[in-house]
């Protein structure tokens, strides 16, 4: 408990010039946030933060969002790492004898709310593509400009495995390349979304949108062949860019299977980022502004109001309890 000790007008504003809620403020004086509160309600000033004219928000305050952000489902083909083996069958392979390491072969990237996609390949550079198909920093580049603008604007990349995958595999490229690291970005990865609400036989793409969505699956390709055909050193140019080709046709099938399996889960994602901060009363799954009571959540102190959304069918509560336990079990 704080100690309740004597503090100056001088001292309180200093004290909230490095603080940012009326709790610190206190901390930093070692007294009740009370006292402090009392103090300030005396000298008529604003709680930290509060007033849209402190210059410590400006910034915030100009840009605040007043739509949902966005959601970009995205995924990235590789091509596979080239080794010197001695014989076929299973074996340990060390890293000295990797001839080339794995690269990115083409990227995909829609925003779920538009029906355009985006794709970048090796292909966009045929020079470079033609000297060296494992050559892949122009594509890197692009891909990493992509993922700048999303943490930038604070908007929601949506993957299935990518978490463990794609991002991985773009910013092991990134730092071969010398790039800036990415600012945070929130992720939903459909993987882990689908293991954690349902035990399906299951949790392919593939087989999430046959079997339990009615879609048509993700596109059918050559197998093992498309790869290597796409980057054998002994292929011949056409060859190669004709595989590369269907490995980005490929690619860009994999978006639309990726969103229904989103638009399917997005109601039972009870850890979806939540796209109502700074926007107001709002479905913080779809930004959706209709809504129905249903009840009521119970915590350990505290009850919270429980509603549904009537444009994703999901749940959610309120942040304001409508009642509280004063003890509670130990």
């Amino acid at each position: 408990m704080p100690n309740k000790r004597r503090f100056t007008d001088d001292q309180l504003k200093q004290a909230l010039d490095l603080s940012d809620s009326n709790a610190h403020a206190a901390h930093v004086l070692g007294v009740t946030p009370a006292a402090v509160g009392q103090r300030m309600k005396k000298l008529g000033m604003e709680t930290p933060l509060k007033n849209p004219q402190d210059p410590r928000r400006q910034h915030v305050w100009e840009d605040a969002p007043t739509t949902p952000r966005k959601i970009i489902a995205w995924d990235i083909e590789t091509l596979p790492m080239l080794a010197a083996v001695w014989h076929t069958g299973e074996q340990r392979i060390h890293s000295n004898q990797i001839v080339e390491s794995t690269s990115i072969a083409c990227a995909s990237w829609q925003d779920i709310a538009q029906d355009d996609i985006t794709s970048v390949s090796l292909l966009d550079d045929p020079k470079r593509f033609k000297r060296d198909p494992y050559d892949d920093i122009s594509l890197v580049k692009k891909i990493h400009a992509m993922l700048m603008n999303v943490g930038e604007c604070g908007d929601i990349l949506l993957h299935q495995n990518g978490d463990r995958f794609d991002l991985k595999k773009v910013k092991a490229r990134m730092i071969f390349h010398s790039l800036d690291p990415l600012p945070p970005i929130q992720t939903i990865d459909t993987l882990k979304a689908s293991r954690l609400i349902g035990g399906f036989d299951s949790y392919r793409l593939d087989y999430m949108d046959k079997k339990i969505i009615g879609g048509p699956g993700k596109i059918d390709t050559r197998g093992m062949d498309m790869w290597t055909e796409a980057c054998a050193p002994k292929s011949p140019h056409s060859m190669r860019v004709k595989a590369m080709q269907e490995l980005v046709h490929y690619n860009r099938g994999d978006l639309p299977p990726l969103i229904r399996e989103y638009q399917r889960f997005l109601p039972y994602m009870s850890r979806h980022p939540n796209r109502a901060i700074g926007i107001g009363e709002c479905c913080p799954r779809c930004g959706g502004k209709a809504r129905t009571h249903v009840g009521y959540h119970d915590k350990i102190t505290r009850r919270y109001p429980t509603y549904r959304c009537h444009s994703c069918r999901g749940i959610y509560e309120g942040t304001f309890s409508v009642a509280r336990a004063w003890f509670r079990p130990v």
